[in-house]
């Protein structure tokens, strides 16, 4: 087990009864795995939040490995950030949109495939270093799995 690269002290307390209010709109949130889906469900199928330009600006990209503006991910540019959502890219898969907020022992995520419109979601009780997070892993796993089950559920890429 390894620590916690941004609050070892932390690492193995208690932290359920910590008030989030210093973290501003993400302390503000409460939520479960359903309520993520919904929003995600929202934004991006039943589209109808933002307006087509707002949705444009929102996926617009920037390259985690460059810093430059991309049409889209790639195999060898495979991470990118727009207005509050990633773009990543898988060479199974194709593209995909996720996220992951994070509080003091705590942290949500989801994965969005438009190519067959799949949301997944997971709660962690849980804040951990790169080298302990094993969230993308899990949610690989899980839609594999999801895949497996559903061979009609399978993109081309």
């Amino acid at each position: 087990a390894g620590e916690c690269q941004t609050n070892p002290e932390l690492v193995g307390k208690d932290v359920s009864r910590n008030n989030l209010s210093w973290t501003g709109a993400a302390g503000a949130l409460v939520s479960n795995t359903e309520d993520i889906i919904h929003w995600v469900r929202t934004l991006f199928v039943e589209d109808n939040l933002l307006s087509a330009e707002e949705k444009e600006e929102m996926q617009q990209i920037v390259s985690l490995q460059t810093g430059e503006a991309i049409a889209q991910t790639t195999a060898t540019d495979p991470y990118g950030f727009g207005l509050g959502i990633i773009q990543g890219y898988d060479e199974r898969w194709g593209n995909y949109w996720f996220y992951q907020g994070e509080t003091l022992g705590y942290r949500s995520f989801y994965v969005y495939f438009p190519c067959n419109q799949v949301i997944i979601s997971a709660l962690f009780n849980s804040s951990v270093d790169a080298q302990n997070n094993h969230a993308r892993s899990l949610i690989q796993q899980v839609y594999g799995t999801l895949l497996e089950d559903d061979p009609a559920l399978i993109c081309q890429t």
